[in-house]
């Protein structure tokens, strides 16, 4: 439930086989091998065409942190999803849909 705004949509994430399932070895690698992990500066020199998004309630990559990313890097927009967690695809996924196409046809 962590990863959703709408708590009602938690039984529509339950249906998704891989979802919420991550190892806890996964998590102990990320606590310990990643926690001086800082690649900001690195943002600032990729050549790659990036689009952030996120959930303006995202409780995994508050928002916040996904401004940072947008700002640090050249020419990447930001789209912000109102009144959403981390799971967009399940909580908004007809606006999230749209959202990709339309992505993709820019690209």
């Amino acid at each position: 439930m962590m990863s959703l705004y709408r708590k009602n949509a938690y039984y529509e994430l339950l249906i998704r086989k891989e979802s919420g399932r991550m190892l806890m070895c996964k998590i102990d690698y990320y606590k310990s091998e990643l926690k001086d992990y800082d690649f900001r500066k690195e943002l600032e020199k990729t050549p790659v065409k990036t689009y952030v998004y996120c959930g303006s309630h995202d409780a995994q990559c508050p928002h916040g942190f996904r401004e940072e990313v947008a700002d640090l890097m050249r020419n990447c927009p930001l789209a912000t999803f109102k009144f959403n967690n981390h799971s967009l695809d399940i909580e908004k996924k007809e606006n999230f849909k749209a959202f990709l196409e339309l992505t993709i046809s820019y690209a």
